[in-house]
Order: C-alpha cells, then sequence, then structure tokens
C-alpha cells in the first residue's frame, strides 16, 4: 500500500477539489467541503492556491444561502492549452484543445519510417509546430502528452518502434521535446491514452468498468476496473499486442488472435477483482 506524505495529499485534494469545480460551475466553499468531507480551512487554503495559480476564480454569490453569501467558484478552461499526439510508425495524430477538452485544431502526417528516426522526430515536430502556430497566441501551452506503443513504465519506452528502427532505443522523447519547445512531454501508452480519453470524454463517460482494444500494428488493450486504470506490477497489465503480432505472422486467422485476446484480459480482470 502506498503511503502519501502531506504534499501528496495536499495535491491530491486540489485536484479533486478543481475537478469539483469544473464539474458544478458556481459551487461554494462550503459545498466543497460537505461533498468531501475536509475541514473549511483545508479547502480555503486550497482554493487559494488554485485562485493564485489563475485556474479557478470567484464569480459571485450564492443568493440561495442566508447570512453571508458565500463565493461561488468557477473553473478557467481556457487559461492555457495542451497538446495530445499519437505517435506510431506509419502515422502521427495530433490535437490542441483547451482544459475544458475542447479540441480547437487537429493535424496528422504520415512517416516512412525506414527513412529513419530523423524522419519520425521530423514529422512528429512538424505536428506540434503546426498546432503552435494555429493556436492563439496569448494562450501557452503547458503539457504535450504523447501517446506512443510502449510499455511507458518499463526502462524500453519505445518497443514496437525498435522494431522498426534499432536505433530508436537511443531516442529519450521526453528530453527532445523539452529541449526543443521548453514544455513538460508526459509519455504515456497509447491504448492507455485513448481509454483514459473515452473515459473522460467519449462513451465511456458514465461508466466504471470498460474494456479498451485497439486493432492495428496488432491487437491491444486495457481496462478500467472499479473506475481504476489497470496497470499490473510491470505496468503492463492487458499488454498483448506482440503475442497478436506472433499470431498473424502464423497465419492464425483474426477470430482466434480476438478469443485469446479476451481469455487474456478475463485473466488480468479476475486477479484484479475480488471472488
Amino acid at each position: 500500500m502506498k503511503i502519501y506524505n502531506p504534499t501528496d495529499i495536499g495535491d491530491r485534494n486540489k485536484l479533486m477539489i478543481l475537478r469539483l469545480i469544473k464539474v458544478y460551475d458556481g459551487i461554494s466553499r462550503q459545498e466543497i467541503s460537505k461533498r468531501m468531507h475536509l475541514s473549511a480551512p483545508a479547502v480555503s487554503n486550497n482554493v487559494a492556491a488554485l485562485i493564485e495559480n489563475g485556474i479557478v476564480y470567484e464569480n459571485g454569490c450564492d443568493d440561495t444561502s442566508l447570512g453571508r453569501k458565500p463565493r461561488q467558484l468557477s473553473y478557467k478552461g481556457d487559461l492555457y492549452y495542451v497538446i495530445s499526439v499519437e505517435l506510431m510508425p506509419k502515422k502521427v495524430r495530433a490535437g490542441i484543445a483547451d482544459l475544458y477538452g475542447e479540441v480547437q485544431q487537429w493535424t496528422e502526417k504520415e512517416i516512412i519510417v525506414e527513412n529513419g528516426v530523423d524522419e519520425v522526430l521530423g514529422q512528429l515536430d512538424s505536428a506540434i509546430d503546426e498546432l503552435l502556430e494555429k493556436r492563439k497566441k496569448d494562450v501557452d501551452v503547458i503539457a504535450i502528452a504523447v501517446g506512443v506503443p510502449a510499455l511507458t513504465g518499463q526502462n524500453d519506452l519505445n518497443d514496437l518502434f525498435g522494431t522498426y528502427l534499432p536505433e530508436w532505443k537511443n531516442v529519450d522523447l521526453k528530453e527532445h521535446i523539452l529541449q526543443k519547445y521548453n514544455v513538460e512531454a508526459i509519455i504515456v501508452n497509447d491504448v492507455e491514452l485513448a481509454l483514459i480519453g473515452e473515459r473522460e470524454r467519449g462513451v465511456g463517460k458514465k461508466q466504471t468498468n470498460i474494456v479498451y482494444i485497439k486493432y492495428g500494428e496488432g491487437f491491444a488493450a486495457r481496462a478500467i476496473v472499479d473506475g481504476y486504470l489497470l496497470k499490473g506490477n510491470n505496468m503492463a497489465a492487458g499488454d498483448l499486442k506482440k503475442r497478436c503480432v506472433k499470431i498473424f505472422s502464423q497465419n492464425a486467422v483474426k477470430k482466434t488472435a480476438c478469443q485469446i485476446l479476451f481469455c487474456e484480459l478475463n485473466k488480468v480482470m479476475r486477479r484484479q477483482m475480488p471472488l
């Protein structure tokens, strides 16, 4: 079991408060305190930090209360932009969105992976540059998330690209983006990123148990159980990509690959869920 220090707890509380303000526009500190079972001083301190950051602002008073009117809080989702990228051996797709999750611009570039590492990084940079050029100039980008076909919790971050480009193992994608754009890069497994998107904005928005399956270079899957993303001890829960590619190389039919995929996912979920 992970033990959280006071800083961790404070950050988690800020994130939970921010989510409440985002969902319940105009919510008061008192209502946040009730919903989160936090003391009034704890809520006030966290809200003050969010207001200082600029992501939250006060927009009036709640007229439904007697006595002193509580101040209403709102979320400023147009304060910053984020860029999300799907980087695959044959194509890079990227979009720029505000903090409400509203996509402002979208682009994609073809990749000829046989042309080497410079081709891949060049097309990645080209996609990001195009989005930066099209954005509102007075709004900064605070993060760039890149979905890669790899087990991002392990040392070998780019295993599928390594199949095509052995020299890709020498690429530090996080550092490349930081040096070029001076923006923090978040490197995430591509299927995890897609699953999180479906959970937050797509058809799985109201679901607590989701299995997401992606078919491209092979089969891969990730799952959310009871609202939590399954990771596993090796950060690979549900990752069946290599196995399925091997199946196709042996000329097995797609139906067989799907059956194995679901069997393996069932094993993963049975290990994670209590009997």
